[in-house]
């Protein structure tokens, strides 16, 4: 009879169940939300599973990890920023690219995080370096994806890219 009201309610058993329950929850929302580094990120998107929201989170959190990054970073915000249309952070990011076009096929790797187009970009951008006339016909090809998808800084990309290379 010397136990108070709150004694009896919050038994070892109760607490215990709650801690378990938050434990749940908070892994639910940890595995829900993310926030993986530059190689989880590329991996992530590249996987393709991820559903809108997820997507353009990721790809957000791509572009903060390219600022000041390796080659690979700062190719993969690039092409991130691409793909969300962000302009600013685009050109921003595409001043630091310098020669980052000649990297090896095992760093280019899985850098078109999932998008048709970006693989396209991808590809244009590293052709540049080989053969003019392929480029051509790889930017054509991210004008008519840029058309469909209606991303207007890729189409924009393509036309001065095409422009250059004639």
């Amino acid at each position: 009879m010397g136990q108070t009201s709150s004694d009896r309610v919050f038994t070892p058993a109760l607490l215990t169940f709650l801690l378990l329950v938050a434990g749940v929850l908070g892994g639910s929302f940890a595995s829900r939300h993310p926030t993986p580094d530059l190689e989880g990120c590329v991996e992530l998107l590249a996987d393709g599973d991820l559903d809108r929201e997820e997507r353009e989170r990721i790809l957000l959190r791509l572009m903060d990890l390219a600022e000041g990054g390796p080659r690979r970073a700062r190719v993969a915000g690039w092409l991130a920023a691409l793909s969300l249309q962000q302009r600013a952070r685009f050109a921003a990011i595409g001043e630091s690219l310098g020669d980052a076009w000649q990297m090896p096929d095992a760093e280019a790797r899985w850098l078109d995080l999932g998008d048709p187009l970006l693989a396209n970009v991808l590809r244009a951008c590293r052709l540049e370096i080989e053969s003019a006339d392929v480029a051509r016909a790889v930017w054509d090809q991210v004008a008519a994806q840029a058309r469909m998808v209606n991303n207007g800084l890729a189409a924009a990309l393509a036309k001065s890219s095409l422009e250059r290379l004639r």
